[in-house]
């Protein structure tokens, strides 16, 4: 089913995009922003994609093969996939973590959250990067993913949904997204702080600005406002596989074919070892040479 996005043309070509590798203390990154990008076994990189700056922790860079783009759930950064990454990268793969428009240190434009937005901006960063590309959606972004592989299959190579809601069920969609939404309200910064995991909020002045003053955890939800009465549908015709987690309250109801994992809705952190395990599994026995 082709994807009708009203008040999306289709792209047109665009200047060869433009990608950076930048040290969290250099110049390109303020100083709000520089909690927000750890050192770990990643590297952090800008690049600069449909008009708006884009950052990814990228694992593995030197393996061969396709590219995975993880996709974080709506509201959540790069940071969902951290204990995912170094498994991958140490399976052979390589990988890199999307800071979506308006999360962690991607741009937080005024506008750019429609659905039709998200998977531009998907499109835009798979062809950043080297498309084809293994897109790999959580949750909501499950939904745009499945929805750019449709739209665009030939920058896609395969397409792994995560914990994501299936189109065809318009039951679980509103469930992850009324969830999202109650979620998001009141979210003040004592409560930002115990949900990251932090025992207290950082007490230099820059970080407190930058977690009551900054626009992040609005634009974070944004795309929460916009979201359409139904899913935008679509049939990708890539390799796709489906996991769930058993214990998902959010989606008890499990897509048809999906690969059962021990855990709930947060796959990436509560059971970073199985997924890992279940995508490179996938992945080798698929064919993605184009």
């Amino acid at each position: 089913m082709a994807l009708n996005l009203p008040g999306d043309p289709t792209p047109r070509p665009s200047s060869p995009p433009r990608m950076a590798e930048v040290a969290p203390g250099s110049v390109g990154f303020s100083a709000l922003l520089r909690p927000l990008l750890p050192d770990g076994p990643w590297e952090h990189r800008l690049l600069h994609a449909g008009g708006t700056r884009f950052h990814v922790a990228l694992a593995g860079h030197r393996n061969p093969g396709p590219l995975l783009l993880v996709l974080p759930d709506v509201g959540r950064t790069w940071w969902s996939w951290r204990r995912v990454l170094p498994l991958l990268a140490g399976a052979g793969h390589r990988v890199a973590a999307l800071d979506p428009r308006g999360t962690g240190a991607t741009d937080k434009t005024p506008h750019g959250y429609r659905a039709c937005d998200r998977i531009r901006d998907v499109l835009a960063v798979a062809g950043a990067l080297g498309a084809p590309v293994v897109l790999v959606g959580h949750g909501w972004s499950g939904l745009t993913a499945r929805a750019a592989a449709t739209r665009v299959p030939e920058l896609v190579a395969a397409l792994a949904l995560v914990a994501a809601p299936d189109p065809a069920r318009l039951q679980g969609y509103r469930r992850l997204t009324g969830a999202a939404r109650f979620g998001a309200v009141g979210l003040g910064p004592s409560r930002l702080a115990r949900w990251a995991g932090w025992p207290h909020l950082p007490t230099d002045a820059p970080c407190r600005v930058g977690l009551t003053d900054w626009p992040g955890p609005q634009r974070a939800v944004a795309p929460l406002r916009h979201a359409p009465p139904r899913p935008v549908a679509g049939h990708p015709d890539v390799p796709t596989l489906r996991l769930a987690g058993s214990d998902d309250r959010l989606l008890p109801c499990l897509p048809d074919g999906a690969v059962r994992l021990e855990g709930g809705h947060w796959l990436p952190e509560e059971a970073p070892e199985p997924l890992a395990m279940a995508l490179s599994g996938w992945l080798s026995g698929l064919d993605l040479r184009r």
